[in-house]
């Protein structure tokens, strides 16, 4: 038994060391930084490859569906230093990643059904940037599973060489990355072919990445452009509605209308498992396969738990206009609870209500660092006003908070003149176009005032009146 104990320690003191020496290596935040990290070393090291857009373009002009990895020549590649120079200078506008359904075991795409989507797709993106007067003549940058990392061949034998083994090895252990660094534009591709049984929702690999990208902080890249909604232009869904060839609107409207609204809420690893539990089920149930490789499953179970611990030390996120309620409140409140870095939590547009917004509210003793906190439009009234308020003292850094366009009547407001005060960084309130009254409204000018924090309220139906 003491043998046993004082192994027990020799390991956790190994682990520990190692963790130690691994941050001292990779000191960059894995899915914020673009450099000083371990994913950015295996993106100038090539072992996860960046294959130009033309490249697919020309593949869809010859009809010819991609290749993988061996087979693609070597100018169609951006590599090295012209990689990692680009990515820093134009972030997510210039890095995007595919997450999609492989329709053959020995081709994900045979029959070009996912080329011809994502062509048209690079197009609207690059038309996008540079009607911003961005990224101008860069190629925009693309991984794609099959032609960024090395692949086994066809056959029973393993094509690959041990170099080629060494870096697939070293690009799978980052696999996670692309899809949830703030960076890069990650996008779904949810549709398959009618006669493929197996659909996106019915495999594991794809639930991984999804719910991956859903967890995503909005680009600081993109977030310098007009409107502000731009940095959550790096999370793009097409479903099976989504038609390439006839698909009218273009560029920037085009790229809205993908990025608005698609979206779930991140989750914690326990119900990453439920998650998998119940598609696994659903699996079985269509008699097809959740992972070709029965050995997958716990590889991605272990690389999900490890991504979260990554996701949860976001300083940003917008989730605004996402559609959701009360369950998928009681999920995000689950994550909230462990983001003790965020900054920036943007909520609203979400039609949450008193159930949803109570839950919201038991995260904020977590929330430390929060500085700003929008909630416009979210049709919560009294009843979880006073929760709100009960828990906004916990937020000690907070400095602007929006809660425009609800059903807070004089009883919530009541709760929130007795809460605001005690918030010492806050410096901007915004309550309008709420059903106060005069008295209520008068009030709460008179807490600002003392309190010394701008507040935004209505005088009247038709104006507003900042108070200092």
């Amino acid at each position: 038994m003491v043998w046993r104990t004082r192994q027990k320690k020799i390991e956790e003191e190994q682990k520990a060391q190692k963790a130690a020496d691994f941050k001292l290596k990779y000191p960059g935040k894995p899915y914020q930084d673009m450099e000083n990290t371990r994913f950015a070393e295996i993106l100038q090291r090539g072992c996860i490859a960046v294959i130009k857009s033309s490249y697919f373009e020309e593949c869809l002009s010859k009809n010819n569906p991609f290749d993988d990895r061996v087979n693609i020549p070597p100018e169609h590649f951006i590599c090295g230093e012209n990689l990692m120079g680009a990515w820093k200078k134009h972030g997510a506008q210039f890095l995007v990643i595919f997450s999609y359904a492989w329709l053959t075991a020995e081709h994900p795409d045979p029959d070009m059904f996912h080329l011809r989507r994502i062509v048209r797709i690079l197009r609207e993106l690059r038309a996008c940037w540079k009607q911003e007067g961005n990224l101008g003549e860069q190629d925009i940058g693309v991984i794609l599973d099959y032609c960024s990392l090395w692949q086994k061949g066809s056959g029973e034998v393993d094509k690959r060489s041990e170099p080629q083994l060494g870096e697939f090895g070293d690009g799978l252990t980052e696999i996670n990355a692309p899809y949830a660094h703030e960076e890069t534009t990650a996008i779904k591709l949810m549709a398959v072919p009618v006669i493929v049984p197996r659909k996106y929702d019915d495999r594991g690999w794809t639930l991984f990445e999804s719910i991956i990208i859903d967890g995503k902080a909005s680009s600081p890249t993109l977030s310098q452009g007009k409107p502000p909604l731009k940095g959550s232009y790096n999370f793009l869904v097409f479903d099976e509605k989504f038609d390439p060839d006839n698909e009218t609107k273009q560029d920037t409207v085009f790229v809205h209308k993908f990025a608005i609204g698609h979206r779930a809420p991140p989750c914690t690893p326990q119900r990453f498992d439920q998650q998998m539990q119940k598609r696994k089920e659903r699996a079985k149930s269509k008699n097809v396969h959740l992972f070709t490789s029965g050995k997958d499953q716990d590889f991605v179970t272990d690389k999900y738990a490890k991504a979260f611990k990554e996701q949860v030390s976001a300083k940003s996120f917008n989730f605004t206009g996402m559609n959701w309620g009360d369950e998928e409140m009681e999920s995000l409140a689950e994550v909230l609870a462990q983001c003790t870095c965020l900054e920036d939590l943007k909520l609203s547009g979400n039609p949450i209500g008193d159930i949803g917004t109570e839950k919201l509210a038991m995260a904020f003793p977590s929330l430390t660092s929060l500085r700003k906190l929008y909630l416009n439009s979210m049709k919560f009234g009294d009843i979880a006003t006073e929760k709100l308020a009960a828990a906004l003292p916990s937020l000690t850094s907070l400095r602007e908070l929006e809660l425009r366009g609800n059903s807070i009547g004089d009883i919530g407001i009541d709760k929130l003149a007795a809460a605001l005060p005690k918030l010492t960084s806050l410096r901007f309130v915004s309550l309008t176009g709420n059903p106060m009254s005069n008295g209520a409204g008068s009030k709460l000018k008179a807490v600002a005032k003392i309190a010394k924090f701008h507040i935004g309220i209505d005088d009247s139906p038709s104006s507003c009146c900042i108070v200092s």
